[in-house]
């Protein structure tokens, strides 16, 4: 069974990998522990709107429809689903499903509850899957989650 402090853990790990001042997030310890603590892990049965990150949460459901302990393709949304980076892939297990959705719902997190302050995101960041949560996403898929699932 899968606890919570695991799901609060992938999000303090993603969260500390968005830090890189190379990324010019400006998140601190602070903005870490923040995204931690509004972090809940939710069980129903009902897909739609159940795993979402925003300005004040991040909530993953375990039921969502993606979540399966048998591999399978972990899609993303049509519109960057082939992207080789930050589209879909094969996942082993619950553990992975759950990486790529943590980093997906955290980059909403981060998207809507800093990006707005940041000047080069300033005009983009609303759109939900737009250009401002990818350059986000990407940072966590390309230097964190797609190495860590690919070296195990």
């Amino acid at each position: 069974m899968i606890e919570v402090n695991l799901v609060k853990s992938m999000v303090r790990k993603c969260m500390n990998v968005l830090k890189k001042k190379e990324y010019e997030l400006d998140l601190t310890k602070f903005h870490v522990d923040r995204a931690v603590k509004v972090t809940r892990l939710v069980d129903k049965k009902w897909c739609h709107g159940a795993t979402y990150g925003g300005r004040n949460v991040i909530q993953i459901n375990l039921s969502y429809w993606q979540h399966s302990d048998k591999p399978h393709y972990e899609r993303e949304y049509r519109a960057y689903d082939a992207d080789k980076v930050i589209g879909g892939r094969q996942v082993k297990n619950l553990e992975e499903s759950l990486w790529m959705t943590a980093a997906h719902e955290v980059a909403h997190h981060v998207q809507y509850a800093y990006c707005p302050r940041i000047k080069r995101f300033r005009k983009n960041y609303r759109k939900p899957h737009g250009d401002c949560f990818k350059v986000i996403y990407r940072y966590l898929r390309k230097d964190f989650i797609n190495p860590m699932l690919d070296a195990e």
